[in-house]
């Protein structure tokens, strides 16, 4: 069974609630609601890696993550200002390898119930 850490300042504000939930939903699978939290426009952009300009293609590569590898997600901080979110986590692989993490969320406006528009994702994995 996956499990999942949060750290209690990373609810503190709806903005990172929504970021929580938003990596929660991917990570658990829930790749519709995932995708409710994301604007008709957005990008995703995973440095190093790949670059989505779209709901369709971020469900693609969301569909296409092995959750069977995971054994635990930790979101360990988020920090808040206007209308952006940067959270860092871990995300722990059953063969004892880790993805560290760094996300940075722009939502398409400073309100309350405002959907993300981009992402930018640093991520580095360590080997077991």
């Amino acid at each position: 069974m996956l499990n999942i850490s949060i750290a209690e300042d990373c609810t503190n504000t709806l903005k990172k609630r929504y970021v929580r939930d938003f990596n929660v939903d991917c990570v658990t699978g829930r790749i519709s609601d995932a995708l409710e939290k994301l604007s008709d426009d957005v990008r995703w952009d995973v440095i190093g890696l790949k670059e989505m300009v779209n709901k369709s293609e971020i469900a693609d590569s969301l569909r296409s993550m092995s959750r069977d590898n995971i054994a635990a997600f930790s979101l360990e901080n988020a920090l808040s200002q206007d209308s952006r979110v940067i959270a860092n986590g871990v995300i722990k692989l059953k063969n004892g390898s880790s993805v560290h993490f760094c996300d940075i969320y722009l939502f398409e406006n400073q309100g309350a119930y405002a959907k993300i528009k981009k992402i930018t994702t640093y991520g580095v994995t360590v080997k077991a």
